[in-house]
């Protein structure tokens, strides 16, 4: 924490030379200013360790977060710097933010969704997209994540389409180029929809 700290102040101070710098020094600059800096730079520090630790023990924290205790959850929250005194309020907390967590329908429909309408936009006279109105295709869409979510994460993570061509199918792609834009944009969108909530909610029991 000491070596951080020191190159966050190098980081603020510049590089020395004998020519004027534009920036000041960060002995110059007011005290809220490197107190905020600092804060928010050990804030992303941590934040990048907890979402380091959830990416490589993923499974296993989903397991240890539903039944409330296990080593894996214990050493995420000590990364998290989630005092060990709250933690057993904390795991109870992380129980039932469990969905949200680690099966988040609603933000994975809803991204299904905005990809469906880039391929196909609205049509202004019916309301619809590909022959379907949004509360159809969103109905659809929200009915098989919830029956085959994981098969549609794991897709997702190893960038395959076995838990994507069902949607395929229900929405009725058939055209190969805009099967391969719908499963590849999702594909992208694996840390924002799985690894995310995870990271946000762990890092939310710190306040």
């Amino acid at each position: 924490m000491k070596t951080f700290l020191l190159f966050l102040l190098l980081l603020l101070s510049g590089c020395s030379s004998k020519e004027a710098s534009h920036l000041p020094s960060v002995f110059e600059l007011p005290g809220a200013i490197i107190g905020t800096t600092l804060e928010n730079a050990m804030y992303e520090h941590t934040r990048a360790k907890v979402k380091k630790y959830i990416i490589s023990h993923y499974d296993v924290l989903k397991i240890e977060i539903k039944i409330g205790r296990g080593e894996h959850l214990n050493a995420l929250l000590k990364k998290a710097n989630i005092d060990a005194s709250s933690s057993l309020s904390t795991k109870k907390k992380l129980q039932k933010e469990y969905a949200t967590m680690f099966q988040n329908i609603q933000l994975c429909t809803e991204a299904v969704m905005q990809t469906f309408g880039t391929l196909y936009l609205p049509k202004e006279k019916t309301k619809t997209m590909h022959g379907f109105n949004y509360t159809q295709a969103y109905n659809i869409v929200q009915a098989q994540l919830n029956k085959h979510f994981d098969a549609f994460r794991l897709s997702l993570k190893h960038q395959t389409t076995t838990g994507i061509v069902p949607l395929i199918k229900k929405l009725q792609i058939t055209d190969h180029t805009k099967q391969k834009y719908f499963y590849t944009n999702l594909w992208k969108r694996y840390d924002a929809l799985i690894i995310e909530p995870v990271v946000v909610a762990i890092m939310a029991m710190r306040n």
